[in-house]
Parts: structure tokens; C-alpha cells; sequence
């Protein structure tokens, strides 16, 4: 109904039930729409607390309207949507959206009002008070580590709430790697990190046809695409890089 259709990397995002999760990818993946029908899965869950932050509000913006248009799609179809408010003013540093699922003909009782609010981490006074179930960071590798350690992760502490980071990686010199990467890496429990590259991408995209799988060296990927549509591909320009790839895949195929 709200035309989302996950490809393989963002249902996998999607079904991680883990409490921390970094998502990992380049441009045309569709981070940001990941991240935006996630907010909206928890949206719709009365009384819930959420934040979606970036540098600035611009990056913010980008999983808030993914939701809002979500909803709005749910809404025309004929859905009981309780909207109870939107603000939507990038350029005044001004979005939420409320849901009132408050019962019985009543309004605005906090245990049952959900919302989505914007926060942009250039502005740290913001960052403060609440208590959140779930934060996105979008773009979250640019985000300061001092910022992290003193104003996000409380957000999510009291009401154990999620952490979702969609974002282009930056190597190992920002602050996701030793605090998300590395323990999921290490299979610790409340962590995930889902990794693609252009391949999956190109999967994604129904350029290239195939599916994940786990090797001895990690989350591969099989192409079972024709040989002629695999050439075609390699011989695109804009794929150079992807030759290295492309032949550790097949190296670790059966």
C-alpha cells in the first residue's frame, strides 16, 4: 500500500532484531528509505518515543519524509491513521509528527501518543531530556563520538531503546566502528552490521540477479544472472572498481 518494496540487503536491515544496528552502504541502496518505513513500523505503536538526527537537518529530513509520506500513503488508502500533528520546516529545524491512539474518545494521553521528531547533533542543547525507543542517525559516520557519548546514547537508555544507523561508511576512524562494527563483528548479542557494496546494489536494483550467502569469509554474494548480462555489467564504466569483487565472490563460491 505505501509502495515499498524492500530488496534483498534492506529486508535483511528489516528482520535484524538486534538492539543496535549499523547499516553500511553507498549511494542508490536506499538507506534512507530503509530507515524511514523502519521509523514508521515503530511509529505505529502507541505511546512511541522517536528521533531521527544528522549533521543537519537536511539529512535528517531525509528518513522523517520517507515516514511521513509513508503514513499519508496509508492514510488515502484508507487506513485509521490517527495523525495528530506535523510540523515539516527544514529550513526552521522544525519536524514531528504525532499519532493519538489514546482510546475511548479521549486525546492526548502521553501513554498512548507516538511521535517523530528531527534533531540535528550541530545543535547539541537540542539533544537533551528525552527518552527515545528508538534513534536513527542518519548518516550517523559523521557524527562526533563526543556527541555520541554525551547526549545521544542516553537517549536511549531508561526506556532500552534501538539504535538504527544508516549511513556511507568512513573507514575505521569514526566512532561506529569500535562501538557497532567491531562487536557485532565479534557476534555480541545486541549487534548487528550489514555491509554492501555494488553488487548489492546492482541486485538490489534487478540490474544483476542473485541472493546473500555465508562463506568462510563472511557474507558473500551468489550472481546467477546470464554470463552476457554478469559482461555487460563489468564493462560499464562506472563499475570499474567492482572487478576485485566481483572475482573474491566467485572465489568463495562452492
Amino acid at each position: 500500500m505505501v509502495g515499498y518494496e524492500p530488496t534483498v540487503g534492506q529486508w535483511e536491515f528489516h528482520r535484524a532484531k538486534e538492539r543496535f544496528r549499523l547499516l553500511c552502504a553507498g549511494a542508490r541502496f536506499g538507506k534512507s528509505m530503509a530507515g524511514g518505513h523502519e521509523i514508521l513500523w515503530h511509529l505505529l505503536m502507541p505511546g512511541s518515543h522517536i528521533w531521527t538526527a544528522g549533521p543537519k537537518y537536511d539529512q535528517a529530513s531525509k528518513e522523517f519524509r520517507y515516514c511521513l509520506d509513508a503514513l499519508r500513503k496509508l492514510k488515502a488508502g484508507g487506513l485509521p491513521i490517527p495523525i495528530r500533528r506535523v510540523v515539516d520546516n527544514v529550513l526552521a529545524g522544525q519536524m514531528r509528527i504525532e499519532l493519538d491512539f489514546t482510546p475511548d474518545g479521549r486525546e492526548g494521553d502521553p501513554e498512548y501518543v507516538s511521535f517523530l521528531q528531527a534533531k540535528s547533533w550541530h545543535e547539541p542543547d537540542t539533544l537533551l531530556g528525552e527518552e527515545v525507543d528508538l534513534l536513527v542517525l542518519s548518516e550517523g559516520a559523521l557524527c562526533p563520538r563526543s556527541v555520541w557519548d554525551r547526549y545521544l546514547r542516553a537517549r536511549v537508555g531508561s526506556r532500552l531503546g534501538r539504535v538504527v544507523v544508516p549511513t556511507t561508511p568512513h573507514g575505521v576512524d569514526d566512532f561506529l566502528y569500535p562501538l557497532f562494527y567491531e562487536p557485532a563483528m565479534r557476534g555480541e548479542k545486541d549487534y548487528w552490521c550489514g555491509q554492501y557494496g555494488q553488487i548489492h546494489q546492482a541486485i538490489g536494483q534487478k540490474v544483476l540477479r542473485g541472493s546473500t550467502v555465508e562463506t568462510v569469509e563472511g557474507a558473500g554474494v551468489v550472481v546467477d544472472s546470464p554470463m552476457d548480462q554478469v559482461f555487460a555489467y563489468l564493462d560499464d564504466p562506472a563499475n570499474a572498481d567492482v572487478f576485485v569483487e566481483a572475482a573474491r565472490y566467485q572465489r568463495a563460491g562452492k
